[in-house]
């Protein structure tokens, strides 16, 4: 597998992001009249599929996205993954 194949996954995380976190952001969904936000997380799989989860609009919870995030970074990208939220991770 070239080098060049994950090229689009080794990003920074984007000027306009609102949640201070890579790969997450505020999902606003409208369910029989009533308005929910959560956190989303998205990621492109190496086959190209994406894979999307959401989680509690809370602190906590953008927290478990960004983690979830950087899992994922991790496992589907190794070295290749790009900035991490908590660098902290092995790659």
């Amino acid at each position: 597998v070239s080098q060049s194949r994950y090229k689009q996954h080794n990003k920074n995380k984007k000027k306009s992001n609102t949640s201070d976190y890579i790969g997450v952001s505020v999902q606003h969904v409208k369910h029989r009249g009533n308005n929910y936000d959560y956190w989303c997380t998205s990621i492109r799989k190496p086959e190209g599929k994406r894979e999307v989860k959401t989680f509690h609009f809370t602190e906590a919870g953008k927290i478990a996205a960004a983690q979830y995030y950087d899992t994922k970074a991790i496992e589907y990208f190794g070295n290749f993954c790009g900035e991490l939220n908590f660098p902290s991770h092995d790659n």
